[in-house]
C-alpha cells in the first residue's frame, strides 16, 4: 500500500501514443482509498469528443487519449468493459505486466460506439488489501475476475450495471472498496511505504 503523502509522487506511466476518435480520462479514488488505489480511469469511442468528455465530467478531470502502447510500472488493474451490442459488463483482473503491450488500434470490425473499459489502476501491491493473494500469481495474466475477487462482486456487478456516466462509475466503486479493505501490519505498511518512497522520489516509478 501507498501512503497519502506519496500518492501525489506516484504517476502512472501507461500512456503512450493516440488513437482518434477516442477517449482517455482519470480521477482520484475517495481519500480513504488512497493508499491502495492510484486512480480510476476509462477509455472507450463515444459519439462526441474528448472536450465533452472533460466537459461533461468536470474539469478537474484530464481528457486525454487512449494510449496505444501500455508499459509496466508495478501497478494492476481491475477492468469493466462493457459491450454496447450485447449490453452487458465483463469483469477481469490485470495482473503486474514486464513486458510492454500494444493496444490494438480501432477497426471498422469493433463495437459500436458506447463501448468503454472503466478500471482501478492499483499502487503496487494495492490490490492485495482486497484479494489477499499473492501478487506473483497474475503476473502476466488476465483473468476474470470473480476468479480471485470472492467479496460481494454481485452487488458490484448490479450496481455498475446502472451506470450510464464515468462519474458515476466512480462514485460507485468508491462506495464498493472502501469497506473492504483489510489493515495490513505496521511492519509491511512502513516496510512498503520506505521503498514505494525511494523509488517515486528517484524517478524510477
Amino acid at each position: 500500500m501507498v501512503d497519502h503523502s506519496l500518492h501525489p509522487l506516484f504517476k502512472p506511466i501507461q500512456m503512450n501514443g493516440t488513437y482518434p476518435n477516442s477517449y482517455y480520462v482519470e480521477k482520484s479514488p475517495a481519500t480513504s482509498l488512497m493508499a491502495y488505489v492510484a486512480c480510476y480511469w476509462e477509455s472507450g469511442s463515444l459519439p462526441y469528443t474528448q472536450e465533452d468528455v472533460a466537459k461533461e465530467e468536470g474539469r478537474n478531470l484530464s481528457a486525454m487519449t487512449v494510449p496505444a502502447r501500455v508499459l509496466p510500472d508495478g501497478c494492476t488493474d481491475m477492468l469493466i468493459t462493457y459491450d454496447p451490442v450485447c449490453s452487458v459488463h465483463s469483469y477481469a483482473y490485470c495482473g503486474n505486466y514486464t513486458q510492454p503491450f500494444a493496444v490494438p488500434e480501432p477497426s471498422d470490425d469493433d463495437p459500436p460506439a458506447g463501448d468503454y473499459t472503466f478500471g482501478v489502476r492499483f499502487f503496487p501491491g494495492g490490490a492485495h488489501v482486497f484479494h489477499g493473494m499473492p501478487l506473483e500469481w497474475f503476473t502476466d495474466k488476465r483473468i476474470p475476475l470473480e476468479e480471485c475477487w470472492p467479496k460481494k462482486l454481485n452487488a458490484l456487478q448490479e450496481r455498475m450495471a446502472e451506470t450510464n456516466r464515468f462519474a458515476e462509475r466512480v462514485e460507485v466503486m468508491n462506495a464498493y472498496l472502501s469497506p473492504l479493505s483489510v489493515q495490513a501490519s505496521t511492519y509491511e505498511n512502513d516496510l512498503m511505504k520506505n521503498v514505494l518512497h525511494r523509488i517515486f522520489k528517484d524517478g524510477d516509478g
